[in-house]
């Protein structure tokens, strides 16, 4: 009796898993599809157009420099066009608070006299307000939907990644030092986009949804950066979606993230031994991925046969870990620690230079100008490492707390609607950006974006706006829904004409100096004393460099060495071209003066100290 009801016990068991295995299978193949063809035509467009978008800003060195934003932005405002027609938006606060930050960092181009250098830099937070407003147009499936589209185009970028690493494909300044840098053409920059990739993907596995298919490609290609900071992130991110998020969901979870640590692992392991099959080894991890599908989705209570395989897969993937810290992070940790200690004193001097201006900050660009003439350490930097203190010292105080109310505003949103998967990705991005400048890559702060969108109220079609408001005008309530429905208009137009004016301002300030670079190039002083006539070119202090080149090519030395005559060097560059002319009019001894001058003022600038030895050598050997 005993047997044959134990018997009995395991059919019925069988049953009930073959039961829940159908319909997960169904589910999952229906929930896709539905979700696509439901949505309107006008919502595929924007979605579609912003993958687009986000795609050519992240396969464009992630839109780091400000012309490639501006070019990105003036085609965006171009496609949101037929949307600002077709749909209403839910809610515009991302967009708004963007503006708002160009704004204040437009007056604080003013406020500092900065020059026209440095215009377009700050006209780039008009072009992410205008990103901002496509998924604001969006319905809450189109905003989903273009998630699953920007993972393809993130998983894209890690299968070029690994093709680049091999030498087969060759792109500039890809790989340096062994390490990564495709697509954003910086390490930690492209971790961080691997890692919050992985990080979402994981947050919405679970029971009944499989993981993307080639997820595994975003661990290889994180671990390929070989970025400390990315990996620790991505790490926390891991374990916050296996304990935080969907519980019904955990063991599941926990198991893709064991199967794609380990081939992700085994993957770079063998990627950094030979690197011109590096192909072929993600190709490989991918297979076996496919292979343990049915395993990773299954829903049924481990046996004790699974449970002693996941014992025995932790096990696996700690000695994988230890492995590649024992062969490759070590060394790496090491000199991360040391980048982390210049970070910290990068960050410190960022705060002593803005307690000086804390309303309006240094202006936009204005650190790469002035943290020679404080910095407490030798070190080099265009920029801070920390995106927060970045933003205050272009824009001010103001504009950062704005900002950092408006990312904690949207991410309680995201964990008060259970959008914890995405909530946590997003913290990913917020907590790396604070010890690096992701925020300076569009294409990251886009992403942070239409993450924190998520949380916020979504778009509508104008039709039924305008059946909400037929029904309100048949209760009487005409005055109040067409003043509503004007406003809500009104603000997406108002930043899609403010969006592609900026940028077409910004692009002509790109153009300017380019053709002023070429004309001091070749000693074309006339040109570049023209450019000099423009408005707010007064204090520009790139342009009077360029004019100081000038100069020097057309062999006027007198002129250049006017400017130290006058004691109008302002930088170290300067003081260079006028050194050199003096030295061109024998003129050793003031040359030398007026380099040691330079270097009072900017005591941690070896690069000027070098430049100096090797021009005071030159005149002794001739």
């Amino acid at each position: 009796m005993g047997s044959r009801s134990s018997q009995v016990k395991k059919s019925k068991q069988r049953a009930i898993a073959g039961t829940a295995e159908v319909s997960r299978r169904s589910s999952v193949s229906n929930a896709p599809k539905t979700a696509v063809f439901s949505l309107e035509p006008w919502d595929k467009y924007s979605a579609v157009m912003l993958c687009i978008l986000l795609g050519a800003l992240v396969f464009m060195q992630g839109g780091y420099y400000a012309s490639t934003t501006l070019i990105i932005g003036a085609l965006g405002c171009a496609a949101l066009v037929p949307l600002l027609v077709k749909r209403r938006p839910g809610s515009c606060a991302s967009a708004a608070v963007l503006a708002g930050i160009g704004v204040l960092t437009f007056t604080s181009f003013f406020v500092n006299e900065r020059g026209i250098s440095s215009l377009a830099y700050g006209f780039s937070w008009f072009s992410l307000a205008a990103f901002a407003l496509f998924p604001a147009m969006m319905s809450a499936a189109a905003r989903r939907w273009v998630l699953r589209l920007l993972t393809w185009v993130a998983v894209a970028s890690a299968a070029i990644g690994v093709l680049v690493f091999s030498g087969a494909l060759l792109v500039e300044g890809a790989v340096t030092a062994g390490r990564l840098h495709f697509p954003f053409e910086y390490a930690n920059a492209s971790g961080i986009w691997f890692a919050s990739w992985y990080v979402y993907v994981l947050s919405t596995s679970g029971a009944g949804r499989p993981l993307h298919p080639t997820a595994c490609l975003l661990i290889i290609g994180l671990l390929l950066t070989m970025s400390v900071g990315a990996i620790c992130c991505w790490i926390g991110g891991c374990a916050a979606c296996c304990l935080w998020c969907d519980k019904c969901s955990r063991v599941p979870r926990i198991r893709i993230m064991l199967i794609d640590v380990l081939l992700g692992v085994c993957a770079f392991l063998l990627c950094r031994t030979f690197p011109p099959f590096a192909p072929l080894w993600a190709l490989l991890a991918l297979t076996i991925r496919w292979r343990c599908e049915s395993f990773l989705t299954s829903v049924e209570v481990p046996t004790r046969r699974f449970r002693a395989l996941r014992v025995v897969g932790v096990g696996v993937v700690i000695i994988a870990l230890v492995l590649i810290a024992a062969i490759v992070v070590s060394p790496r940790f090491e000199e991360a620690l040391g980048t982390f200690t210049e970070r910290l004193i990068q960050m410190n001097d960022a705060a002593v230079l803005l307690v000086g201006t804390p309303v309006w900050g240094v202006g936009p660009d204005g650190w790469e100008d002035a943290y020679r003439f404080i910095q407490s350490e030798s070190y080099t930097a265009a920029t801070v490492h920390c995106s927060y203190l970045q933003i205050a010292l272009d824009a001010g105080l103001p504009a950062l707390i704005v900002l950092l109310g408006f990312v904690l505003w949207s991410w309680l949103k995201l964990v008060q609607q259970r959008s914890r998967g995405v909530a946590v990705a997003a913290a990913v991005m917020v907590l790396h950006a604070a010890f690096d400048f992701d925020l300076h890559f569009s294409a990251l702060f886009t992403l942070l974006i239409v993450f924190l969108s998520l949380g916020l109220p979504p778009g509508s079609s104008r039709r039924t706006a305008l059946e909400m408001r037929t029904m309100h005008e048949s209760r009487g309530g005409e005055a109040a829904a067409r003043p509503r429905s004007r406003q809500g208009a009104l603000l997406p137009m108002g930043i899609t004409v403010l969006a592609l004016m900026t940028s077409a301002c910004g692009l002509g300030a790109e153009y300017v100096m380019a053709s002023v670079r070429e004309a001091a190039a070749e000693g074309d002083v006339s040109k570049v004393e023209s450019a000099l006539q423009l408005p707010g070119t007064a204090h520009d202090e790139d342009l009077e460099t360029l004019s100081m080149e000038a100069l020097l090519h057309a062999g006027a030395f007198d002129q250049v060495a006017w400017y130290a005559d006058c004691d109008r060097v302002d930088n170290a560059e300067q003081a260079l071209l006028a050194a050199t002319a003096m030295i061109m009019l024998d003129k050793e001894e003031e040359a030398e003066r007026v380099l040691d001058m330079e270097i009072m003022r900017e005591p941690f600038h070896d690069d000027l100290r070098a430049a100096k030895r090797e021009l005071m050598r030159g005149r002794r050997v001739t």
